[in-house]
């Protein structure tokens, strides 16, 4: 490993910092949000439903529907996940 000098990294960081600072400015609104699509496994349904079931807010068909979401979601069989 090749160290780098202490100024250089500084620099890099400071200018990594910059770029991403400038890229939040030009992708903001000018409502002060940022919209983009938002990803995930199939975790935060199953965090749903737990939180459903420990708050007592039961609903049969809604748990049906996202266990089926969640049974034959992309995400889960990719990660190998066994259920």
């Amino acid at each position: 490993m090749i160290p780098y000098p202490k100024k250089k990294v500084e620099w890099s960081v400071n200018q990594a910092v910059k770029r991403s600072q400038e890229y939040f400015r030009q992708t903001q609104s000018p409502e002060g949000y940022w919209w983009g699509q938002l990803e995930s496994n199939p975790t935060m349904e199953a965090e749903y439903l737990m939180l459903c079931y420990f708050t007592g807010r039961n609903d049969t068909e809604r748990w049906r529907k996202i266990c089926n979401y969640i049974l034959t979601s992309k995400g889960l069989t990719a990660r190998g996940a066994i259920l």
